[in-house]
């Protein structure tokens, strides 16, 4: 075993105490903390977390049953999810003191990286990019920027003069989209919960925002788009999914990344025009971003370079500590923050 360097003598680590039968309360979560780990085996990791990405999928994982998605968290154990770290202490090819890197053992100040963790939420060592903050690593040049990428340049890939719709796009993967799609010469119409995200995304250049609590989305979409629109990049589904459905041309383009609008309960609404899929024959396709795993330095040069041309923006929520994880993440699907939501640590 490898000896680890003096340093913070604690760690702390965010536990799931139970498994809310509906909305999910701070109570759900418990704060750990525990003598940092002090040795490591071989092809291990020891890791100081410096940035935390609350995502809302991992609200998936807080069921008594296992979701095709990921299993299910046990009770008692600490939450993953996706983080940044400096290495402390490495006993694992390729890695060095100091690096910073990219992996899934996010919810608490250290992390152990055990030999067996490869693949996507294995630890990916970042190549820095001149001029690109730590924290863009887990938004545009990250898991955010991965899954936006994807979905809007590699599925629904958009012409020029397409119409293309993006639901939760003042969040910190429907806000890429939006950019994206402009940048590929889309007309972009945009729904977003609040007048300060609505504000935020025709700033990053969408041509509409509409309210996506209005009573009638799928009218207030058509108004937007009276000709019908080409292309739906979905993070939410529910009213959203319908709305684009109805509006949609015949022959058009979904890609879904995510149904936010039911992750926080056990059953959600599901569009009642799922018939016009077929009478329309439109195309609809669900993606995991960690299915396109080698896609990520591509994507960390090509949103780099986009970045320093001032083509894209990255708009971030940033809490800090550790402490404030429960709150935070109950607060996301509450629709309260604009961008990515991070924690600094």
């Amino acid at each position: 075993m490898n000896r680890i360097p003096d340093g913070r003598r604690e760690a702390t680590e965010i536990r799931l105490r139970a498994y809310p039968p509906d909305t999910l309360r701070e109570e759900d979560f418990e704060l750990h903390r525990a003598p940092a780990p002090r040795s490591l085996e071989a092809g291990e990791l020891l890791l100081a977390n410096s940035w935390l990405s609350l995502d809302a999928s991992a609200r998936l994982r807080m069921r008594e049953s296992d979701s095709p998605y990921m299993p299910r968290i046990p009770l008692g154990a600490p939450i993953s999810g996706f983080a940044l770290g400096r290495v402390l202490s490495s006993r694992r090819s390729g890695f060095a003191e100091g690096d910073l890197v990219l992996h899934s053992s996010g919810w608490r100040t250290h992390a152990v990286i055990r030999a067996d963790e490869t693949g996507w939420r294995g630890p990916h060592r970042i190549v820095e990019e001149p001029g690109m903050s730590e924290a863009a690593y887990l938004t545009a040049l990250g898991p955010a920027g991965l899954t936006a990428y994807v979905g809007m340049v590699k599925l629904l890939d958009p012409r020029p003069g397409d119409v293309v719709f993006v639901s939760a796009a003042g969040g910190g993967i429907g806000s890429l989209a939006v950019q994206l799609a402009k940048i590929a010469g889309a007309r972009v119409v945009a729904s977003a919960g609040s007048a300060e995200k609505r504000d935020l995304v025709l700033g990053l250049g969408a041509d509409v925002a509409l309210d996506r609590r209005v009573p009638d989305l799928s009218a207030a979409l058509k108004a937007a788009a009276p000709g019908g629109i080409h292309g739906y990049f979905d993070c939410v589904g529910g009213p959203e999914l319908e709305a684009a459905i109805h509006n949609a041309r015949p022959g058009a383009r979904i890609v879904m990344c995510g149904t936010v609008s039911n992750y926080d309960a056990q059953s959600g609404s599901l569009p009642r025009n799922l018939f016009d899929i077929v009478a329309k024959e439109l195309s609809v396709k669900g993606y995991l971003t960690r299915s396109y795993a080698e896609l990520l330095p591509t994507v960390q040069a090509e949103m780099a370079k986009l970045i320093r041309d001032g083509r894209l923006r990255d708009r971030v929520t940033i809490l800090k500590g550790i402490d404030s994880v429960p709150r935070a993440f109950v607060s996301l699907f509450r629709g309260v923050h604009v961008g990515k939501l991070l924690i600094q640590l």
